[in-house]
């Protein structure tokens, strides 16, 4: 049995590609000057989802921005 290459096999899907933010890290940022408030208010405008996120110490919230598409593919 010989495999088909080519991207017929494939059944595509179009996802995003984003990049994720941990407000706490975002936080992080500024008190090293890293990032200023503004820097961090345009994040947040630009996400396109926002939720709590729980972790070993606590809560957090993470913000995911949009950065492009992607397709991804499985073989059928």
């Amino acid at each position: 049995m010989m495999i088909k290459f080519g991207l017929e096999p494939f059944k595509w899907e179009l996802a995003i590609d984003s990049v994720d933010y941990l407000l706490s890290s975002l936080q992080e940022d500024i008190d090293l000057g890293f990032r200023t408030d503004k820097d961090i208010e345009a994040i947040q405008n630009k996400a396109y989802k926002c939720e709590t996120v729980k972790l070993s110490p606590g809560e957090d919230t993470v913000y995911n921005v949009k950065v492009g598409d992607v397709w991804l593919g499985e073989l059928e």
